[in-house]
């Protein structure tokens, strides 16, 4: 594919497979258009990188990485901020600012892409002044005293702004920047303030991967932002379904799927109150998880366990999808047009949460407040309700992915070029009037 000049593109993430895999898609739809891509990640992901065919520079080791995403705070509301910003930015900034600067000085003019949270970017950038772009995967990332769902609409914008600021310094800056900071004085660059803000964005380019149906641009967000939709990706997503799930799925009605995450290893309760869930309703259930511990022993014949099956292959043909509230598993649900009841536990999942219940396509459930009870009382009404099945249609029809994967190309490829990339058209002319559930 001919689109133009050719460069030279470092992606940097870090993260569980939520955050790597749209990285995986742009990294190997901009190999596609020829582009030499190296992708910066976990050594976890090394098997998967290299089968899209992208260079690869790997951070850590397998063990590290499951030393992270196995440790309860980095799940738990009130420590996952302070864990981030000491065990993972304290680990892992240095050796990525090293990797970028290294490769940047190497391949002069190539263009920096990486994911918000990868502070060591926006330093690189600060330092040596690369071309730099910011992707945001949820709109989370984007703080606006303006349409925000965590806070009451009727809430005075000075009064949000307030709230902003005690944020700031009471609990984002005290818990992520210490060890940036430390990293920022020996390279002789001042101190961060108000990390969240403004710093995370990238001043010359930032783009989100989501749908503006699913969060507007607000006008108090970076004017330097663009939209370009939900970009997704699968593991060996034209494979067959496993012969085992494909048993199960025609051996009687469309299941209700349950996962809390492909990282997730502390869902024993999780699995427990979903199992009763579907034994309330008399409903066939399929849990997804690697991590056999969290699944209750002797499972009733009604109800499977799987390791994995990629979402874009099982969705269409289940009854509704149980999660925490990723943005990639939510934007897999929305494709598919089904109903989804979320269990949000930190970071980015309660602002989906709530945007997703705004729409009309799901329910959310507290984490103290999944029982199977509660669970069976949501599923029952996402599964009957005319209008929740009218907004999941909706949903379906204003998903493009492949759409989003180009535009986000373009994007990037515009600001490699030093042009300044057009605003984009709405992904679906349809409007969202949807009912209120």
């Amino acid at each position: 594919m001919d689109t133009g000049k050719k460069h030279h593109m470092l992606l940097v993430t870090i993260g569980s497979a939520g955050d790597v895999y749209p990285f995986l898609a742009l990294g190997a739809q901009l190999k596609r258009r020829g582009h030499q891509v190296t992708l910066v990640t976990s050594l976890y992901f090394e098997e998967i990188v290299k089968q899209e065919g992208l260079d690869f520079i790997p951070v850590g080791t397998r063990e590290d990485y499951l030393k992270i995403v196995q440790n309860p705070d980095l799940w738990d509301p009130q420590q996952s901020l302070k864990f981030y910003g000491t065990v993972v930015l304290g680990q892992l900034i240095r050796p990525i600012y090293h990797i970028i600067t290294d490769y940047m000085e190497k391949h002069k003019n190539a263009l920096l892409i990486a994911q918000a949270t990868v502070f060591a970017a926006q330093t690189a950038h600060e330092k040596h002044g690369y071309p730099f772009v910011t992707l945001h995967l949820q709109p989370a990332a984007f703080r606006t005293v303006y349409d925000f769902p965590l806070l009451p609409a009727w809430l005075p914008r000075p009064i949000k702004r307030a709230i902003f600021h005690a944020l700031d310094k009471f609990v984002l800056d005290p818990a992520l920047t210490p060890s940036l900071n430390e990293f920022r004085a020996e390279l002789g660059l001042e101190p961060v303030k108000k990390l969240m803000d403004k710093w995370i964005h990238s001043p010359q380019k930032t783009i989100g991967l989501f749908n503006d149906w699913f969060a507007q641009i607000q006008p108090d967000w970076p004017p330097q932002t663009e939209l370009t939709g939900f970009v997704l990706y699968d593991p060996n997503q034209d494979a067959q379904l496993p012969e085992e799930v494909q048993e199960f799925l025609d051996a009687g009605e469309s299941p209700i799927v349950f996962t809390p995450g492909t990282s997730f290893q502390h869902g024993a309760d999780f699995f427990t109150a979903s199992v009763e869930a579907c034994q309330v309703l008399n409903k066939r259930g399929l849990l997804l998880t690697r991590h056999r511990a969290q699944i209750p022993k002797n499972l009733p014949s009604s109800v499977r366990h799987v390791e994995y099956v990629p979402f874009g292959t099982l969705l269409p043909y289940t009854a509704a999808l149980v999660h925490h509230g990723g943005v990639g598993t939510l934007a897999q649900a929305l494709k598919a047009g089904v109903p989804q009841l979320i269990r949000p536990v930190a970071q980015d999942q309660p602002d989906s949460a709530v945007r997703l219940e705004q729409l009309g396509v799901a329910a959310r459930l507290a984490p103290n407040h999944y029982t199977g009870k509660n669970v069976a009382e949501k599923l029952d009404y996402l599964l009957t309700s005319s209008r929740v099945r009218e907004a999941c249609l909706l949903a379906k029809a204003s998903i493009d992915s492949d759409q989003a994967l180009l535009r986000t190309c373009q994007a990037i490829e515009n600001m490699a070029n030093g042009s300044s990339s057009k605003a984009i058209e709405r992904v679906c002319a349809v409007e969202w009037s949807l009912p209120k559930p």
